[in-house]
């Protein structure tokens, strides 16, 4: 079974979550990362819309499986949110 990482936060291309996600698909890893627009676009570094597609159309150059969602960590019912959708995009 390959593996899959699951990040988040890479909502902006230059900030952490997404040099994690680049690294692991450097080395063959499948990639879902979430990302929260409404937070980065409040803070002084701002973000683009497009970014998170830009993200993900990178890692897809690496030859390994992504998909993103768009999702709030802080409701109480979005862990188990993002693993069934991990699970029905990229689970085998």
């Amino acid at each position: 079974m390959k593996k899959i990482a699951i990040v988040t936060g890479a909502t902006r291309l230059n900030g952490i979550g997404a040099a994690v996600c680049k690294v692991l698909a450097q080395k063959g890893i499948d990639i879902f990362f979430t990302y929260w627009p409404k937070y980065d676009k409040a803070m002084p570094w701002g973000m683009s819309d497009q970014d998170p597609f830009l993200l993900k159309k990178e890692i897809e150059s690496y030859d390994v499986r992504c998909e993103m969602a768009e999702i709030n960590l802080s409701q109480s019912y979005s862990p188990n949110r993002l693993f069934y959708m991990v699970s029905e995009r990229l689970g085998d």
